[in-house]
C-alpha cells in the first residue's frame, strides 16, 4: 500500500501581508506496512552505499594520509575496482526497477517501453564504462559525474515505486517561484554558517598548533584535486547530485514515509556528511550543521530544487573565484554585483506575486501600508470587486483588510442597502434631482 506524498501549498489567509506565507507540511508520507517499510530501508541504505562509497573511500585515504599511511597503488586499484563493482550494481537495480515498471500495461506503449528500456541500459553501461580506473584526472571527474547522474535515475525510480515524491517540481505561478526563492535563500545562509564554522575551526586549529589533531593540507580544491574550471563543474554537478538527491532528499523522504523517527533521519545524514567530508580533518564535524539545517529545510518546505540552486551557488561562490585567479579587488566587485542582482530577483519576485494576488506589491524593506477607503463613497457609488469593513468597526486604516476573498460580506452587503434606502428617501425630497 503506498500513497504520493502532497506538495506543500501557499497559504495566504484573510488580512495576510501581500507576500505568500509558507507553510510546511504536516505529513510527509503516509506510512507504510512494516514489510515494505523494512524494505524501504534497505533501499536507502544501498542508494547511500552506492552514493558514498567514492567519498567515503577518498577521506579514509586522506585521514590515512594525516597520520602518515603512505598508500600503494594497489590499494588504489583495489578502490577503483571497488567502484566498477558499484557501477554493476547501479546497472542491473536500474534495469530492474524500470522493467518492472514499464511491464505489460496498457499505460505504456511499446514505443515508450523500448525507449526507456533502452536509455536505462545505455546509461547503465556508460556508467560501467566509467568507472573503469584510468590515468586521465579529467576522465575520472566525467565517470564520476556521469555515475551520479544515473544514480538519481534510480533515486527517483525508487521513491516512485514506493509512492512517494521527491518534490522536485518547477514552481508555476509567481507566487510558487517566490516561496522557492525563499526557501533558497534560507539553504543559502545554512551553507554559509556551516562553511564559516568549519573555515573558523580549522583556523583556530592551525593558530594553536596542537599536534596529532588532522587537518587538511593546503586548500580544499587541491585536496580534491581540482585545478580547472572543467572539473569544477563535473565536480559540482556530482556533488549536487548526491549529497541534495540521494543523502538528503531520499533518505529523508523514504525514511519517513517508512515510520522511521526524525533523530534517525537526521543523525544518519549527519554521520554520511561528515564522512563525505572527512578529507578536511577535524573541521569535517561542522557538516553536521550543514545536514541537520537543509534536512530540517526539506521536511519542513519540502522542496528540492531550492537546496540544489543554494548548494550549487554557495560551492561556486568557494570553488571558482579562485580558479578565476582574480585580485581582491576584482572579486569583491563581482560578489557585490552578484549580491545586486539576487535583491534584484527578489524585488521581482515579490512584485509579481503581489499583482498575481490583486494586492499592492511588497517593498524590499516592509510592506506598504493599507490606503484608507472612505466607506460612504463607497457604498454609494457602484459596485467594486474590492471587500469593504463591516461598518460596526471602528474607521481607522489598521482594522481594513484588503486581502479578504473578492466578494462583498453579509455585513457590507446589508449596509450597501442601507445606503440604498437613505439615497431614494434623498431622491424623493422636493429639490432634489438624485444623487
Amino acid at each position: 500500500m503506498t500513497s504520493t506524498i502532497p506538495a506543500p501549498e501557499l497559504v495566504q489567509p484573510a488580512g495576510a501581508p501581500s507576500t505568500p506565507q509558507l507553510r510546511p507540511d504536516d505529513a510527509m508520507a503516509a506510512p507504510l506496512p512494516d514489510r515494505p517499510a523494512r524494505r524501504v530501508v534497505v533501499h536507502v541504505v544501498g542508494l547511500l552505499l552506492l552514493g558514498c562509497y567514492w567519498s567515503l573511500a577518498r577521506g579514509v585515504m586522506a585521514v590515512g594520509a594525516m597520520y602518515g599511511v603512505q598508500w600503494s597503488a594497489q590499494d588504489v586499484l583495489r578502490i577503483g575496482l571497488g567502484q566498477v563493482g558499484a557501477s554493476m550494481v547501479l546497472f542491473f537495480w536500474l534495469m530492474w526497477m524500470v522493467i518492472a515498471r514499464t511491464g505489460l500495461s496498457p499505460r505504456v506503449s511499446n514505443r515508450s517501453r523500448l525507449l526507456q528500456r533502452s536509455a536505462a541500459a545505455a546509461c547503465g553501461i556508460a556508467a560501467m564504462y566509467s568507472a573503469i580506473p584510468t590515468s586521465s584526472t579529467l576522465a575520472r571527474f566525467a565517470g564520476q559525474m556521469i555515475f551520479a547522474c544515473v544514480l538519481v535515475w534510480l533515486t527517483v525510480e525508487v521513491t516512485r515505486a514506493h509512492g512517494v515524491s521527491l518534490g522536485g517540481k518547477l514552481p508555476a505561478t509567481p507566487a510558487q517561484r517566490l516561496r522557492d526563492w525563499k526557501i533558497g535563500w534560507m539553504a543559502f545562509v545554512v551553507c554559509v554558517v556551516s562553511g564559516a564554522a568549519a573555515a573558523l575551526m580549522d583556523s583556530l586549529i592551525r593558530w594553536a598548533g596542537i599536534e596529532g589533531i588532522p587537518v587538511m593540507q593546503g586548500d580544499q580544491l587541491s585536496v580534491l584535486g581540482i585545478d580547472s574550471p572543467g572539473k569544477f563543474a563535473l565536480a559540482l554537478v556530482r556533488t549536487v547530485a548526491i549529497e541534495d538527491v540521494v543523502v538528503v532528499a531520499a533518505t529523508t523522504a523514504l525514511l519517513t514515509a517508512a515510520r522511521r523517527p526524525a533523530w534517525e533521519v537526521y543523525t544518519l545524514a549527519s554521520v554520511i556528511e561528515v564522512l563525505m567530508h572527512a578529507y578536511t580533518g577535524l573541521p569535517a564535524i561542522m557538516a553536521v550543521l550543514f545536514a541537520v539545517g537543509r534536512v530540517w529545510l526539506y521536511r519542513r518546505y519540502r522542496s528540492l530544487l531550492p537546496l540544489m540552486a543554494a548548494h550549487a551557488v554557495f560551492d561556486v561562490k568557494g570553488g571558482d573565484l579562485p580558479l578565476l585567479d582574480l585580485d581582491y579587488v576584482y572579486r569583491l566587485v563581482l560578489v557585490l554585483l552578484v549580491w545586486a542582482v539576487f535583491i534584484w530577483i527578489s524585488h521581482r519576485l515579490m512584485t509579481a506575486a503581489a499583482t498575481e494576488a490583486h494586492s499592492p506589491p511588497t517593498s524590499w524593506l516592509r510592506p506598504r501600508q493599507p490606503r484608507f477607503l472612505d466607506l460612504e463613497k463607497a457604498c454609494l457609488s457602484r459596485p467594486t470587486r474590492r471587500t469593504y469593513p463591516s461598518p460596526r468597526r471602528r474607521l481607522d486604516p489598521r482594522h481594513l483588510r484588503p486581502h479578504e476573498p473578492l466578494v462583498r460580506s453579509r455585513p457590507s452587503q446589508a449596509f450597501g442597502r442601507r445606503c440604498e434606502v437613505a439615497r431614494a428617501r434623498l431622491n424623493t425630497q422636493p429639490g432634489r434631482t438624485g444623487l
